[in-house]
This record gives C-alpha cells, structure tokens and sequence, in this order.
C-alpha cells in the first residue's frame, strides 16, 4: 500500500478481498485479533487533522477497544497522538475518537 510516499505495510496476517461495491480488491479484511496496517513513523504535518476510514464490522467485541486509526508511542490508552476507535457504552457500539495535545510551555 502505497501514496504520497507514504509506504505501508500489512502485519499479522491481513489480505486483500473483493468485498468492495465494485468488486476490486481494494478492501483489507483483518481477522480483529492482531491484524494491521502500519504506516511506520508517520508525522502529520500542520496544525489539522482529519482522520476518516470506512469500515464494516462483523461484531463489537465488549471486552476489547479496537483501533480503527491509532497514532500511539504505546499501547496504552494514554499514550495515543491520535486515535479513531469502537467501543461499547451504555449496550451501545459507539465511535470514539481521541487527540492529545502536544502543546508545549514556551522556555
């Protein structure tokens, strides 16, 4: 997966189907286990951010957090740039999204 010189690659084990509206094989299936798609260090440039992705999910595991779009130094909840996720609130699937603020204090 490649564009604007921005290579990716797909780790864990997912592939490519033609689940897709016009039937190209342009849809990734990934098994919500330990499949993804890793842009590397990817460094958004500026000071916006708009984060979109389409998705169909088979289920809403309640016991996990999915990431559908992460920037993270770690796993951890908190240690997320950026992040696009599902959950489960209230017996509800919902999206959440998250975005922490690297302002730092001027010296």
């Amino acid at each position: 997966m490649a564009g604007n010189g921005n290579d990716a690659t797909l780790q864990g084990g997912p592939v490519y189907e033609a689940d897709t509206a016009d039937g190209s094989a342009f849809a990734v299936h990934l098994d919500g286990v330990n499949d993804h798609i890793s842009l590397g260090n990817l460094d958004v440039a500026g000071t916006g951010l708009t984060l979109a992705i389409g998705f169909k999910a088979d289920s809403y595991p309640a016991d996990r957090d999915p990431r559908l779009i992460s920037k993270a130094s770690s796993w951890a909840a908190n240690d997320h740039i950026f992040m696009l996720n599902t959950t489960v609130s209230d017996s509800q699937n919902r999206l959440r999204g998250r975005c922490a603020s690297l302002a730092r204090p001027r010296p």
